[in-house]
């Protein structure tokens, strides 16, 4: 029994990397981009790191489809490994308000699944005010299965990059190669400028 909960919690984790970054091809980036038109029932819009810290947080998978909730405390959530669910770890990492633009914000969230394997992945969100509600307007997520993957944001010139996992032939330990995916903010979210794909730094 414990072997086939192990087996079932392995399979959750990967089923979190494919929801939460794109399939991997040639001639499209690993890095996924949703417009889930997600609107809170009772957060206000305030946008400041006290409010986003201690409240519920969504990802969002194919179809806007809600993958995994934590509600954050401080900025950080953690829920230990259950029967019914992996380790999950939760970080707001950085919010930031677009240039000349008070009624949004864009916000990282670091989450982490922990099972028979783990998985990483770097979450943007655009937030607006929808109807005096907070919502959630665009989503950019990554494969962040490396210390090389991760996403920066400048508010001033408006240039969101994101990088994240290409595995390529290689197991999910040892991922082959970085692909580079640079988003301009365009008013209301970000659009996708450019991508590249690169080597691996040896360091992971």
């Amino acid at each position: 029994m414990c072997k086939l909960i192990q087996i079932a919690l392995a399979v959750l984790v990967a089923l979190g990397i494919q929801l939460l970054s794109a399939q991997e091809h040639k001639d499209a980036p690993t890095v996924d981009l949703l417009h889930p038109q997600f609107i809170y029932k009772s957060e206000p819009c305030a946008f400041t790191s006290q409010h986003f810290g201690n409240m519920s947080t969504h990802v969002f998978g194919k179809g806007t489809a809600v993958v995994d909730s934590a509600l954050l405390h401080h900025g950080r959530y953690h829920s230990p490994d259950t029967r019914e669910r992996s380790a999950t770890s939760v970080e707001l990492t950085w919010l930031q308000k677009p240039h000349q633009q008070s009624n949004l914000a864009v916000a990282l969230y670091d989450w982490e699944w922990i099972g028979g394997s783990s998985s990483q992945s770097n979450v943007i969100q655009v937030f607006g005010c929808q109807g005096g509600r907070l919502s959630i307007l665009q989503q950019i997520s990554n494969d962040a299965h490396s210390i090389h993957a991760g996403a920066n944001y400048n508010p001033e010139t408006g240039v969101l990059t994101v990088k994240s996992v290409r595995y390529g032939a290689g197991a999910h330990c040892c991922p082959e190669k970085l692909d580079i995916v640079t988003f301009k903010w365009a008013g209301g979210g970000f659009e996708q400028i450019s991508w590249e794909t690169v080597t691996m730094p040896r360091s992971q």
